[in-house]
């Protein structure tokens, strides 16, 4: 499989007002769910720090996420999973970019739920997003309006799942683990083989009687090759090359390659667990017991709000699910076909 330059759309790189003032328009009215609709836009807006006397230059972008939380009745977690610095500190993010020395400012690293800085000195009614250049603040917008769409789906009774998933005639295959584990690898060969693209990174999910309902967000359709250079230039095998800068703007447009529309909802057919694997292509069928903690790592990791007793419902649900264990080599399309035969 070969994709070109032509297939990826390029978000632009300018941080100013009229950008922030486009959020609306590029991402579109989020509605989360059935009940739900927020414009974006009313929720931005720009910052810039230009200097710490260090001749240091950083883009920043502020969610009020007070007002938003405030309008939509939700009381968060203050400080979740992160930890409070009052001194000179030297921050690096998940890409292990360097990121700028801060200095005499009270500010909370984040690691919940998207990882990000905040800086209370700066407005205490925002979440503020600190990096060091623009490609990099375009990789971290996406994750702050992440959050926002996150709190909205946990209002509404739904739980997050860090996974990719895919769809075929209402059922939803979920491709579950961490990164670089080979999600996007597995998830691009199975658009492939006719499967439709429903997500590459986050779903939500309520149990509802016996099933699992799954929504995606069309925002995070695009396949998002924040590990582009990880891949080979056939797009099929995660080949690490540490001599390599990722470009975190870059994202594989599903419509434009598949010619369709992500599907919003489905249920829970079977969840996969791949596992890059030089040796051979491999599936095997495992039990809840031997992954669920895999697979709860990766929901409750996404929770912004109390979790409630959907967890204990979605616990009982998944016992039920098929679980499969797919092993893959560079040979990922063969995977695909022994996967699908024996989910199908």
């Amino acid at each position: 499989m070969s994709i070109d330059s032509s297939m990826f759309v390029r978000i632009p790189p300018q941080i100013s007002q009229t950008y922030c003032n486009s959020i609306s328009t590029v991402f579109g009215k989020i509605g989360v769910m059935s009940n739900l609709e927020i414009d974006l836009s009313n929720y931005f807006q720009p910052r810039y720090i230009l200097d710490d006397n260090e001749g240091l230059e950083g883009y920043i972008v502020a969610i009020q996420d007070s007002k938003l939380f405030s309008d939509l009745g939700i009381s968060r977690f203050p400080e979740a999973g992160g930890f409070i610095l009052k001194d000179s500190v030297g921050f690096s993010n998940d890409m292990g970019n360097k990121l700028y020395q801060i200095y005499n400012r009270q500010i909370i690293v984040n690691h919940i739920p998207f990882r990000s800085i905040i800086d209370f000195s700066l407005d205490n009614n925002s979440e503020t997003v600190i990096c060091p250049d623009k490609p990099t603040l375009q990789y971290l917008i996406p994750s702050a309006i992440r959050n926002v769409v996150n709190v909205c789906a946990n209002k509404q009774g739904y739980m997050g799942i860090h996974c990719a998933a895919v769809e075929k005639n209402g059922c939803v295959y979920l491709i579950v683990g961490r990164g670089r584990s080979g999600k996007s690898t597995l998830y691009i060969n199975l658009l492939e083989k006719g499967m439709n693209p429903l997500n590459d990174d986050l779903v939500f999910v309520l149990p509802e009687g016996e099933d699992i309902i799954v929504k995606s967000v069309p925002l995070f359709a695009k396949i998002r090759l924040s590990s582009l250079n990880y891949i080979n230039s056939s797009i099929q095998f995660p080949a690490y090359d540490s001599s390599k800068t990722i470009e975190h703007e870059i994202y594989l447009d599903c419509e434009k390659r598949y010619g369709r529309v992500n599907p919003i909802q489905g249920k829970v057919k079977a969840i996969i667990f791949p596992e890059i694997n030089s040796v051979d292509n491999r599936v095997t069928k495992v039990s809840f017991e031997q992954k669920k903690k895999e697979l709860f790592r990766e929901i409750i990791s996404q929770q912004t709000t109390v979790i409630d007793n959907n967890l204990i419902e979605l616990y009982k649900l998944f016992k039920k699910i098929p679980l499969y264990e797919a092993k893959i080599t560079a040979d990922v399309s063969n995977a695909c076909e022994m996967l699908l035969n024996e989910m199908l």
